[in-house]
């Protein structure tokens, strides 16, 4: 083997490793974006959930809110407050 014959042989094996090492870091990359998307539908699916309940809890503040101000409801306070039982257990109604 003349001496640029190895020189070749030794460019070949260095250009093969530097091709398997990029495909090997675009898989991990491949496989961190996949990661990402499922997080980030996730985080979408949670975002969701949280308007929902946002809006729902909203929904409570402004009835409760025009109850006070528009109807000039109260609260009741702790005296104010009665239990009503209906039916104790094993008695006939």
């Amino acid at each position: 083997m003349s001496r640029s014959d190895i020189l070749l042989f030794v460019c070949v094996v260095v250009l093969a490793l530097g091709v398997i090492h990029g495909q090997q870091h675009a898989r991990r990359l491949f496989i961190d974006l996949q990661q990402a998307r499922d997080q980030q539908v996730q985080l979408q699916t949670e975002g969701d959930q949280l308007q929902i309940e946002e809006g729902t809890l909203s929904a409570s503040r402004r009835v409760e809110d025009r109850a006070i101000r528009g109807l000039k409801m109260q609260l009741p306070k702790s005296e104010q407050k009665r239990l009503v039982v209906l039916g104790q257990p094993g008695s006939t109604p």
